[in-house]
């Protein structure tokens, strides 16, 4: 055995009882992180996926014991039982779509689950009690109407959630979608300048904040008619591929930066602006308040409400997770060749892939160390 170590970076995460549940960004693997002692559990993969492909989650949620996932790269949500600890699943209708299709926000309202679309062009809002499911399309249509091509997200993975109304900040426009899960009444607010386009929204229990995209700037809003403008220093304005999220988090709203690592703080008190170098692979604030984060170096912080926050390293052995897969008997092909979806990926390191590329593969040459050498030299 090596103590190589191999840092879990999270793409999506939630809560229960406890512990927090995990997907990783670049492979297939469901863990849990004890919030009490920082144990990490190996727990389960998605049924059907290999192990090298990245982001397959679009959010995750729990309901009724269960946890819920919903897709980026599938056709159908995914339900883990957390008591029983079987798969079960729920297909969903297929789309036109630009990008992966992906689903990126859920809540639960009156006992059903709604989706949002990020995407996908629709909300779903799901009964499983009842094993249904209706589709909202019209507010999809209306941007459709807007725009001769959809080359982008309609949404990404953070909104703001009022009572029974969500508030969710189009990519596409200068517009936020103000949906009501009661009614399923639905109105489009137009906010900022018409170059504007947006890549999440915050709530901070005063006013709401909405992150940029393509060069925009920050817009603090009121949710009626007042709206303050943050423009990004020139430095940042120039490069109009970077991204950032929202989060409210004790106080300050954080706009993490996913894509780079000019990540921004402003204080909701006296609006004051601050850039800090720090890129997130993950930063979300959970239905229960708590917030969690992760820097590239794999560690994680989570902080609720009158909590100190806590700090772990999300990272196991390179030899435990290998033996996890094996005993999984979930390999790294996809047909008659090697499945890898990110480059240096942590799980395809030479010594890993010639140790997974055991004798019951498709290929029967994948098993010679110095061929299988070469076809790793080849796709780094």
């Amino acid at each position: 055995m090596t103590n190589n170590m191999t840092n879990l970076l999270v793409h999506r995460c939630t809560y229960w009882k406890g512990k927090l549940y995990c997907i990783t960004r670049s492979h297939n693997l469901l863990f849990s992180v004890d919030l009490q002692d920082g144990k990490i559990e190996l727990i389960d993969v998605i049924p059907e996926r290999n192990i090298l492909e990245s982001y397959l989650p679009g959010y995750m949620s729990v309901w009724n014991n269960k946890l819920i996932i919903s897709p980026n790269k599938t056709n159908k949500i995914w339900i883990y039982d957390f008591i029983s600890k079987y798969w079960n699943s729920y297909p969903i209708k297929g789309y036109d779509h630009w990008g992966s299709g992906g689903i990126y926000q859920v809540y639960e309202y009156n006992n059903k689950l709604f989706l949002i679309g990020g995407s996908y062009p629709a909300i779903l809002c799901l009964d499983l009690e009842n094993n249904s499911c209706e589709y909202i399309e019209k507010p999809y249509e209306e941007v459709k109407a807007r725009h001769a091509e959809i080359n982008y997200y309609y949404f990404r993975a953070h909104g703001a959630r009022l009572d029974n109304t969500l508030y969710l900040a189009s990519c596409l426009d200068n517009f936020v979608l103000k949906f009501n899960m009661e009614t399923f009444k639905h109105q489009w607010i137009k906010i900022g300048d018409d170059n504007f386009v947006y890549s999440g929204i915050a709530w901070d229990g005063h006013n709401f904040w909405i992150a940029p995209r393509s060069g925009s700037d920050i817009v603090k809003w009121d949710g009626k008619e007042k709206i303050k403008k943050f423009p990004l220093p020139d430095n940042l304005k120039q490069h109009t591929g970077y991204i950032w999220e929202a989060c409210y988090n004790n106080g300050q709203i954080i706009f993490p930066a996913t894509n780079h690592k000019k990540s921004i703080m402003i204080n909701v008190q006296n609006d004051t602006f601050e850039i800090y170098d720090q890129q997130y692979p993950l930063y979300t604030r959970l239905d229960n308040g708590m917030v969690v984060n992760q820097t590239l170096d794999g560690t994680l912080s989570v902080k609720a409400e009158n909590i100190p926050e806590k700090i772990f390293s999300a990272s196991i052995e390179t030899d435990q997770l290998m033996q996890f897969y094996k005993e999984k008997n979930i390999k790294i092909y996809k047909g008659q060749t090697i499945y890898y979806e990110t480059l240096n990926n942590p799980m395809l390191s030479l010594d890993v892939f010639l140790k997974l590329s055991t004798s019951d593969s498709p290929q029967k040459t994948d098993t010679d160390n110095q061929i299988g050498k070469t076809i790793w030299e080849n796709i780094r």
